[in-house]
């Protein structure tokens, strides 16, 4: 083959990531974004849910609010897959970041305007956890776009860790604002996140997934089934999804509860 032939040769799918450690910048560019992003919504949420110890004392409302905040997601995780293989991936990010933003400014002017019910507050953690559902699936899938395949595990990891340490922090800056600042207030801090996680990843080149005429479009549910039939063939990762998902309905939702605790038990 000559090699003005070999230079013809299309390249493989893995050399559209940067190679030689050029994805760095950009990736961690995106991660720093998503950090601050992170914190701030987890911040907004974990304020919420005071807001609601505080003005419910109340372990049904709080268990009704932890549903609100982590139901969405989980039944809306499949259609989020599939929406980041059939749109834009990086679109489908800022979107989810920014509706999630401009709902909780919304909720805050209507504060202002009419007062605030704790009906509001559930219906608000309920559609936050709506729009933020898309979030995590595009980027998810838009990694290996952006990182080499021998590099995804360290990528990973530095992911894993930064979500960890922001929503760590997020409950702390949470409750540290609560106590500051009025409610109205802490809602529009979850919009300066987004923006913020919008911008660094709207400076990052990341090429469209989507290549025309590779496989025929199928209908969703044909795709959603699909996708299911690969992790029920697979018993170990069958195994892992279940135990993951009872987890997450059975216990993740009773942090919820920490502060009603604190604040009616232990007087704090």
């Amino acid at each position: 083959m000559s090699e003005r032939e070999s230079e013809r040769e299309p390249k493989a799918p893995q050399d559209v990531a940067p190679q030689d450690g050029a994805w760095r910048r950009p990736y961690y560019t995106i991660l720093a974004g998503q950090a601050v992003s992170q914190v701030g919504s987890s911040a907004v949420q974990f304020a919420l849910v005071w807001y609601l110890a505080q003005a419910t004392a109340s372990p049904a409302a709080m268990g009704v609010a932890g549903l609100a905040a982590f139901l969405p997601g989980a039944v809306l995780s499949p259609v989020a897959g599939i929406v980041a293989d059939r749109r834009n991936r990086k679109l489908v990010c800022i979107a989810s970041d920014v509706a999630a933003g401009i709902m909780a400014v919304a909720f805050a002017l209507a504060m202002g305007s009419w007062g605030v019910s704790v009906a509001a507050v559930i219906a608000l953690l309920a559609a936050r956890a709506a729009a933020t559902a898309f979030q995590a699936p595009a980027m998810q899938a838009m990694v290996p776009q952006i990182v080499p395949e021998e590099s995804l595990v360290e990528a990973g990891g530095m992911s894993q860790a930064i979500s960890s340490a922001s929503y760590i922090l997020g409950p702390v800056v949470g409750g540290a604002l609560f106590a500051a600042f009025p409610l109205a207030l802490i809602l529009v801090t979850d919009l300066v996140g987004a923006l913020v996680a919008a911008a660094t990843l709207g400076v990052v080149p990341v090429p469209d997934h989507r290549a025309k005429g590779e496989r025929p479009r199928l209908h969703p549910v044909r795709e959603l089934r699909d996708g299911l039939a690969v992790f029920w063939e697979d018993r170990v990762l069958t195994q892992v999804i279940v135990s993951l998902f009872v987890f997450m309905v059975f216990f993740m939702p009773l942090s919820s509860f920490y502060p009603l605790m604190t604040s009616d038990y232990f007087g704090l």
